[in-house]
């Protein structure tokens, strides 16, 4: 099921194996064959493990696709440094209303001048001996780690040029390369 566009979609993000993470909502703009894309609201308030955490400052595009190992945050035009922020996670499990997915620790950065980082190396270690990841979810985060960094790094889609209409409509601009 499609959400409509103007609609909110509930995100919770949970640490392994159910410890409540971010969670927020998202606006629905439509969706594509990347996924789902929103905008994440200039004054919306951000939960981190079910307290009121931050008020988002600006207005930011979210993808988060059907099926995958990560979903990606664009940074408004007022940031000059950085571009995309790209959480590691479990697929998505979608509901008529929302989606959860299991933040596995990496993540992906890439900057406005192209450079790219793999980042949080060192929590991936700590939690999975302190949460006792299972081998296969080992696996899976580090596959997904590389590939997705390397998705970012080339850049292929959606990272290439399938988020910039999105962002026109939320920003009215694209940012400066």
């Amino acid at each position: 099921m499609t959400p409509a566009p103007g609609s909110f979609i509930a995100i919770e993000y949970t640490k392994w194996p159910d410890q409540l993470h971010y969670a927020y909502r998202m606006r629905v703009l439509g969706e594509d064959d990347f996924g789902v894309w929103g905008r994440c609201d200039a004054g919306e308030q951000v939960h981190k493990a079910g307290k009121p955490e931050f008020i988002r400052a600006s207005a930011l595009l979210c993808l988060i696709p059907r099926t995958g190992c990560w979903s990606a945050t664009w940074y408004p035009p007022s940031e000059e440094r950085l571009e995309v922020y790209i959480d590691i996670n479990t697929s998505p499990v979608w509901t008529s209303d929302a989606v959860s997915m299991i933040d596995v620790d990496f993540d992906v950065l890439r900057h406005r001048d192209r450079t790219v980082e793999l980042l949080d190396e060192d929590e991936f270690e700590a939690h999975r001996v302190t949460y006792g990841y299972p081998d296969d979810l080992i696996e899976y985060a580090r596959t997904a780690a590389l590939d997705t960094l390397a998705k970012a790094s080339n850049p292929s889609e959606p990272f290439a040029h399938a988020w910039q209409p999105w962002y026109a409509e939320i920003h009215s601009t694209l940012p400066s390369p």
